[in-house]
């Protein structure tokens, strides 16, 4: 089975009343899947998953009712990864798998708390989480990258 059947599977698989657990074991399979892969194969499937989620990211806020510019959103989710960057090149340099949670648990909190300002201020405060969650599960799905790619 493919890397991106899997990542679909995580995707479409979420309707059950058990949504976090079975998304979360999702990807940990699709991501231990990529330990077979070339390198070129792990780049795709990473890049496709931060430009995919970058734009859907976007168009939620839009379609949430937000006053934002497509290309400003995505280069301001762009840079609330570089902390998430720096603990994958931490992370690079150490095989303990506890320091690699620890780092990448301190790099996904800063990552959205630099997040929030920007994506709370284009939508309506009541609908502020709305805009939120799904800027911490791409966050999430970064952190597994990190932690799963040796």
């Amino acid at each position: 089975m493919g890397i991106s059947m899997l990542i679909t599977c995580c995707v479409v698989n979420t309707t059950t009343s058990n949504k976090v657990k079975q998304t979360l074991s999702c990807y940990w399979v699709a991501l231990k899947q990529l330990y077979g892969y070339q390198k070129s194969e792990v780049f795709a499937v990473a890049f496709a998953l931060l430009a995919a989620g970058a734009v859907i990211l976007t168009l939620n806020v839009l379609l949430l009712g937000g006053q934002i510019i497509f290309f400003q959103s995505l280069s301001l989710l762009g840079y609330c990864l570089f902390p998430l960057d720096i603990g994958a090149l931490i992370c690079m340099l150490k095989d303990n798998v506890i320091i690699k949670l620890i780092v990448v648990f301190v790099t996904l909190a800063w990552s959205s708390w630099a997040a929030y300002p920007f994506m709370s201020s284009a939508v309506n405060p009541r609908r502020k989480a709305l805009a939120l969650y799904p800027v911490f599960l791409m966050y999430v799905s970064v952190g597994f990258l990190i932690i799963a790619i040796d």
